[in-house]
């Protein structure tokens, strides 16, 4: 009884110092919540609806965007609201600014990351890049850089289409060695666009 007691007593002082939040979802408004800012980037709900990833929590003056959510579970395992960790406006945006642009070389042929698009400048048109890069990993067997140089070669040869599972057999190498996944890939989409 005496937990009860206090529970209540500590949701009236968090109701009395708490703001009435709009809860729009997917664009929807689904609610209202009341809750009080402890520290930054948190909130801390009173029991009302509930609380999604992504909601967006709206006063007349700003919105905030839910970013992780932790139920508070009462003394009887009861909903007794959230514990949201929140981004601002501000914030998402300086996320988006944030994406970075990589640009890098892998033998001679540029290779430029934005983290979502990647464009690859392949200029060979013979296996001597692939072998290269091969030659440059020890840690790859001289059988298995065999195997994958005469696959490639027996493709183009033999104008082999490449299906999926084609290079199955290498995926260990490929995860290993970006650098390799990309430049055989490279390698391969540029055959694949120049032929007949």
């Amino acid at each position: 009884m005496k937990i009860d007691k206090a529970f209540e007593s500590l949701f009236k002082e968090l109701e009395s110092i708490s703001t009435e939040y709009i809860v729009i979802r997917n664009g929807v408004q689904a609610g209202t919540i009341k809750g009080a800012i402890l520290k930054d980037h948190e909130i801390q709900t009173i029991p009302g609806i509930k609380i999604l990833d992504g909601d967006e929590l709206k006063t007349d003056d700003q919105i905030l965007v839910a970013d992780s959510i932790q139920p508070l579970p009462g003394p009887n395992g009861e909903n007794n609201g959230y514990l949201i960790r929140y981004l601002t406006q501000r914030d998402i945006a300086n996320q988006e600014k944030r994406v970075g642009i990589s640009v890098g070389t892998i033998n001679g042929d540029a290779v430029v990351s934005s983290g979502s698009n990647n464009t690859i400048n392949f200029k060979s048109t013979d296996l001597s890049t692939i072998k290269e890069l091969l030659d440059s990993k020890s840690e790859i067997s001289q059988e298995e850089k065999e195997e994958l140089t005469q696959l490639i070669e027996t493709i183009i040869n033999n104008n082999m289409p490449v299906s999926k599972g084609s290079f199955g057999k290498f995926k260990s190498i490929f995860d290993k060695y970006s650098d390799v996944a990309l430049t055989v890939r490279a390698f391969i989409i540029k055959w694949l666009s120049t032929k007949n």
